[in-house]
Order: C-alpha cells, then sequence, then structure tokens
C-alpha cells in the first residue's frame, strides 16, 4: 500500500519529536523517497510540541533538522494546552466527579502506557488536523519512526495502517511505522 502511495507522489508528512529515532527515519525515508524519485514538494516534517514537558532543546532541533534537509517544517500545538495542563484538567475533572459521588476510586491523570491520551490528544489529532488543511482531498502518508526494540507492542505495530484521523469522504490517510 505505502509503496504504491509514494510512486503515485502521495503527501508524506515525517513525525518528528526531537530524539534519535525520528531523526533516524527522516534521514532514511528522505533517501528512500529520493531513490524513488517522489516530489520534493510533497514531503513536510510534522512536531507536535507539548509545551512545558518538552526538552528545552528540541524546537531549536527539529528546526534545524528541517533547515538541514530543506523541508518545511509544521509544528503543531494542542488548542486547549499543553501536555501538563492536561494533566491538570484530568485532575480537576477527577476531583470533581469524586466530589459528586460519581466514582469512587480516583484515576492517574497522566498518561501511562495502558491510557495513551496524550499521544491521541496532543499528537495524532493535532497532526492530522494540520496535515489534512495541508494536503485537501489527497491521501497522505505519515511517517513515524518507532523501533520495535523499544517494547513488545511497538514490535507488533504493522508496517503501516489506516490513520482513521486522516481519513476524511474525499480522502485517507496511513501511518507508516
Amino acid at each position: 500500500v505505502i509503496d504504491g502511495l509514494l510512486s503515485a507522489g502521495a503527501p508524506v508528512a515525517l513525525g518528528v519529536s526531537g530524539g534519535k529515532d525520528s531523526t533516524a527515519m527522516v534521514l532514511a525515508v528522505l533517501q528512500h523517497l529520493d531513490d524513488i524519485g517522489h516530489p520534493k514538494d510533497k514531503r513536510v516534517l510534522v512536531h507536535a510540541d507539548l509545551g512545558l514537558i518538552e526538552w528545552p532543546e528540541t524546537p531549536e532541533w527539529v528546526s534545524r533538522l528541517a533547515a538541514f534537509v530543506g523541508i518545511e517544517l509544521l509544528v503543531v500545538r494542542r488548542a486547549a494546552g499543553d501536555m501538563v495542563a492536561r494533566w491538570e484538567k484530568r485532575w480537576q475533572n477527577n476531583l470533581e466527579r469524586y466530589r459528586n459521588l460519581e466514582c469512587m476510586t480516583l484515576i492517574t491523570p497522566w498518561s501511562t502506557p495502558a491510557m495513551r491520551f496524550c499521544t491521541s490528544e496532543l499528537k495524532v489529532a493535532p497532526i492530522a488536523s494540520a496535515l489534512r488543511k495541508r494536503f485537501p482531498g489527497e491521501t497522505i502518508v505519515s511517517a513515524a519512526g518507532i523501533r520495535a526494540e523499544e517494547s513488545p507492542n511497538r514490535a507488533k505495530a504493522p508496517v503501516s495502517k489506516i490513520q482513521p484521523k486522516l481519513t476524511t469522504r474525499k480522502a485517507s490517510g496511513y501511518d507508516w511505522h
């Protein structure tokens, strides 16, 4: 599926976190795209800024990476606040439910491997929104550098899958790991 989309010149968004895995992925994927003649104007780097939780060097690093590879960088943020704001809001909501006797047990307000709301709310949703605006009506390939050695779940991840948040009535989108 991915080979067909790339051959057809589908837009490719390369997710950059500022870490080594995404940097290595960007360099490898761009070399592959060059090798197959993929159009350079259909490539973009995208970074989901998590706010206070980010390493201080991250914004400069992703900007330098974009300049080095010569590709536009889209930086997206959750409109309702950064990661810390989301954790604080979850805690306040939790306390309110407890006070109103709507729950008996308080839940952890921060993200965990079992509660990955940070990925869906602060990364996937804002990235998908920005990409749909940047490439309206087109099928988008969203590349992410994940290492199978990092966890059993990542080892089981498919090479590609449909990304529902990139899919509209007029176009579809795929995650490419």
